[in-house]
């Protein structure tokens, strides 16, 4: 993913974790596990508990889908709640079963969520992970949570300039909670998401932890 190479140049340490059938850690920087299953953030949490890999960015992009695939039929309504409303509450859970205290910034990056500019094919099933964005930060003043909407050039990559700004984010002073961005400009304060009504990174993409 353009960002974790980005952030690698950069001089930052960054531990990946993609979405699989199973528990597996392939190295000391990469891990596999089942978004769904509760226990997978457990075992990852340790592990980086145990190497003092303990992250203060966390990058969650599992809701980062891309126009590569019919937004219509992006998985289930349970498939796409585990790698996005689940996944976050079930890795915030597992830190604090690690008593993690220290200041954390979480971002989560996703796409056909918010509305803008109007022309947005919007996916509503996949607004829930807005709610933990909500509440984490309630539930545990020590972290900070950024959603930041995309939308995804239909050549699937964005730009330098696109890059550069994303990343520009996490490393941000400022305190909102809601940004989206649309053709390299950004839109920030949109409002609270609306109510999904329907029935609970995959391929190659990432959940960044980036320590350093």
């Amino acid at each position: 993913m353009q960002i974790v190479n980005r952030l690698t140049a950069a001089g930052h340490q960054v531990v990946t974790v993609k979405a699989g059938g199973a528990f597996q850690q392939v190295d000391s920087t990469n891990f596999i596990l089942k978004p769904g299953e509760s226990h997978h953030y457990e075992l990852l949490t340790a592990e980086l508990q145990a190497n003092n890999w303990i992250p203060d960015h966390v990058i969650h992009a599992w809701s980062l889908t891309g126009t590569n695939s019919n937004p219509l039929q992006n998985g289930s309504f349970e498939h796409v709640q585990d790698l996005g409303f689940y996944s976050l509450l079930f890795f915030v859970r597992a830190l604090a079963k690690q008593n993690f205290g220290k200041d954390l910034k979480l971002f989560t990056l996703s796409d056909h969520i918010q509305e803008v500019h109007g022309n947005e094919t919007l996916i509503p099933k996949k607004s829930t992970l807005l709610g933990p964005c909500m509440v984490i930060p309630q539930e545990y003043p020590n972290i900070r949570i950024k959603s930041i909407d995309l939308e995804v050039p239909s050549c699937g990559k964005a730009d330098d300039l696109g890059i550069d700004e994303i990343v520009g984010e996490f490393f941000s002073a400022d305190s909102e909670l809601f940004v989206a961005y649309r053709n390299n400009q950004v839109k920030a304060g949109i409002g609270r998401p609306y109510t999904v009504a329907e029935e609970r990174t995959v391929g190659h993409l990432d959940y960044e932890s980036q320590s350093g």
